[in-house]
């Protein structure tokens, strides 16, 4: 398993921290974010969305369990979020599997029920520190 970590004092840091990801990242397209409530896994997700050529505005998808965006390049990049699903019947009832293709994008916070599903995915955890920064680790994870 592949890993680096990176520590991050200021929001602004992120552009570059999104670049850094996608360099890590490689060929996968698929990313799970880890991290309490309020350590800013939507706020990553939106420096990375820019960082992909997306203009739209990137919310939180807590209510809508996936918003989809799309970049100039025709990209789509799908953000879920799985806090409110109870089972793998429901994440399955909402067509989950049909937005994986290998042109997407996918972000996936609170991914418990699906990760022994997914195969090969980059682990995105972040942790806030006592000091209010926060600390990055990227992983690669693969079946």
């Amino acid at each position: 398993m592949t890993q680096q970590s990176y520590k991050i004092e200021a929001e602004t840091e992120l552009k570059q921290l999104a670049k850094t990801l996608l360099s890590f990242a490689g060929n996968c397209k698929i990313f799970i974010l880890e991290g309490n409530l309020g350590a800013g896994k939507t706020t990553f997700v939106k420096a990375i969305a820019q960082e992909l050529n997306c203009t739209e505005a990137i919310t939180s998808p807590t209510y809508s369990i996936v918003n989809e965006y799309i970049t100039k390049n025709d990209t789509n990049i799908f953000h879920f979020d799985l806090y409110r699903l109870n089972s793998i019947e429901e994440i399955e009832d909402i067509g989950f599997w049909e937005y994986f293709s290998d042109n997407n994008y996918i972000f996936i916070e609170w991914a418990d029920l699906v990760l022994n599903e997914l195969g090969s995915y980059v682990r995105i955890n972040i942790r806030t520190l006592a000091d209010e920064s926060r600390e990055f680790t990227f992983s690669h994870i693969s079946e």
